[in-house]
Parts: C-alpha cells; structure tokens; sequence
C-alpha cells in the first residue's frame, strides 16, 4: 500500500507486559513520530479526584483512599493485585475505564491528523483484548523471549506467581504476533531494537514518496 504524502499514517504498538513497548514507542519517537500512550492517558484520568477516579473507587473501594482534601485516590498496586487476579473483576474495571481511554485516544490522533502530522504511534497494551485494531492503520507487536520478558518483571519487583498472573491475563503473545503487521523483537540491544525501528519509519518514508 501507497501512502498520500499528506495523509497520517498510525501504528499501534503493543504486545505483552515487559515486552518493550514503551521503548519501541519512545524510538519511534525519538526518529519524528507523534507518540499517544494510553498508559499515560489512563494515569491522567484516574488521577486523584477526577471523575473517572470516582467512578472506579465506588466500584473497587477497597482498592482506594480519600485525601487530606476529602478527594478519592487509587492504590494502583492494590487494584492491579485484585483484578490480575480476578477476570471478572477485570473485565468490571475495563468497563469503567475503556471508553474513556478510547475516546481520548481518539480525539488525540484528530487532532494530530488535522494538523498534518505524518506518523502517529499508539502504545496499546491490550489493543488486541479490548477489540482496538479499528483505532490505527497498521499494528506493531514488541516481542521478547519469555525468559527476558520474565527477568524484567522481576527486576520490577514483581514476584514470580504475579508476573504469570499478569502475562497469563492477556492474549498469548504468539497470537498477537500472528495478527501483527510488523514485529519487533526485543531482547537484544537498544541499538538493535533501534534498527528495526528505523527499517519500519524508512519504509513509510518510502511509501509516501519520501527518501
């Protein structure tokens, strides 16, 4: 496929827990792209008292606490323990905050594509389990051995039966590569990750008549 020179072309970045998609995002970054995270996005509409906090904290109260200013704050390792641990719960938190999320994606990449931008990438973790693919053109899927993948939960300090909690919660990642149309692997170095990179934002540059 051709792109239009003036059209914005966006990718959706994900794959498992660990697997390196902050860092594919961040190199895609760094080499001109517009960069959306809806980790970040999440973090700013569940922060302390916003509405979306509310929400979540009438529904997982336990999992939360009132301010000195009476405001509802999330204890986010909490929540992540109970729903990691409970698809049901899961799914009722997703209910709660998808829509959100999405929605502020959406207008995100808008915005991007009214002001001409050429490249946007996403960073979607759960792109594939929420039904997301419609939101971008074209899917990257970062990757790594389980072994690496495993070591950097670790590191986070995440004991050995949470991390198969949070990795066993998701698609399995050889099915996410399968629906992919690009795959980066991670486990070698920032360089070599960095490579992939390039090959993926020289073949657009290429397509949309660049150099």
């Amino acid at each position: 496929m051709r792109y239009a020179a003036n059209i914005m072309v966006s990718y959706g970045i994900t794959g498992s827990v660990a697997t390196g998609k902050s860092t594919v995002a961040q190199l895609f970054g760094d080499l001109g792209a517009s960069v959306i995270s809806a980790d970040l996005i999440a973090h700013e509409l569940m922060a302390p008292g916003t509405p979306l906090t509310e929400s979540v904290c009438r529904e997982f109260e336990q999992c939360c606490s009132k301010g000195s200013d009476g405001a509802w704050q999330i204890d986010r390792r909490s929540l992540a323990y109970h729903v990691f641990g409970n698809p049901e719960e899961r799914l009722r938190l997703d209910s709660l905050t998808h829509p959100a999320i999405v929605q502020t994606i959406t207008s995100r990449l808008a915005i991007l594509r009214d002001d001409g931008v050429p490249v946007a990438v996403v960073e979607i973790p759960l792109l594939f389990e929420a039904n997301l693919r419609d939101l971008v053109d074209y899917v990257i899927v970062a990757s790594c051995q389980p072994a690496t993948q495993f070591e950097r939960l670790d590191a986070r300090g995440l004991e050995y039966a949470q991390s198969q909690r949070r990795v066993s919660a998701q698609l399995p990642l050889v099915a996410k590569e399968a629906l992919a149309d690009h795959v980066i692997t991670t486990d070698g170095t920032i360089n070599e990750i960095k490579n992939q990179v390039q090959a993926i934002m020289s073949q657009i540059a290429t397509d949309a008549g660049g150099e």
